[in-house]
């Protein structure tokens, strides 16, 4: 999902400059020869706690021995996580002139997101995506700045730093349970159902209309058996 999300920006700002220059990558250790380029590099993953949905049940419903329909607590479901991206783009290349001017159409372009078209040779839900998304510049003070160069271990270059906001990661969903398997708990007045534990019933009845046999009655029925 992180990568997809970049990916999306990538090709959204190699539309907007024209050309294949904007690249998804760690920012080099040193340079690379290249003659100009601009690199995405993640610097941070946070989680967005403006938000913070509980875990939840789904419920699947079956029809009971009354013909009712009723439901029962079947999956759990992981309360999804929302989380921001710190991101880093620079302006990388031999003429710092060219960099700077790279670097000040990708500020334009992220700038007008919302309020341009869909650009040419963009995929349209991969566009879908990009509006879905808050994308604004962190202004970062000089300390911060002089020490995310030192983290980096590179030279200073045009650069500007992100946060994105909000990505959603979907919760876990057990596995579908297989139908069924009813098994009615006489003792414990319940059902057992595989895979999704048990339910309590109503009391159950359970009607004997035969009398039960004496002792005697028992050992007549027994010797009869063993004579045939």
């Amino acid at each position: 999902m992180i990568n997809e999300t970049l990916k999306i920006l990538q090709e959204y700002l190699n539309c907007v400059l024209g050309s294949d220059v904007v690249q998804v990558d760690r920012f080099p250790d040193q340079d690379d020869g290249t003659e100009h380029h601009i690199l995405i590099t993640l610097l941070r993953i946070e989680e967005e706690t403006s938000r913070k949905p509980s875990n939840s049940i789904l419920f699947k419903e079956f029809v009971d021995t009354d013909g009712k329909i009723k439901k029962i607590a079947a999956n759990k479901k992981s309360p999804d996580l929302d989380i921001n991206l710190d991101i880093l783009i620079s302006s990388n290349g031999k003429d710092y002139g060219n960099a700077l001017e790279l670097m000040s159409k990708v500020i334009s372009g992220l700038n007008s997101i919302h309020s341009v078209q869909k650009p040419s040779g963009m995929n349209k839900r991969h566009f879908e995506q990009l509006l879905g998304l808050n994308i604004s510049i962190q202004n970062l003070s000089f300390e911060q700045t002089l020490s995310m160069w030192q983290t980096l271990h590179g030279k200073l270059v045009p650069a500007v730093a992100y946060k994105v906001r909000m990505l959603t990661v979907t919760g876990h969903i057990d596995n579908e349970p297989q139908p069924p398997v009813r098994e009615v708990d006489l003792e414990r007045v319940r059902v057992n159902e595989k895979g999704l534990g048990p339910h309590n019933l109503p009391p159950v009845i359970v009607d004997d209309t035969e009398e039960p046999e004496t002792e005697a009655e028992a050992e007549a029925e027994s010797e009869t058996e063993t004579k045939q």
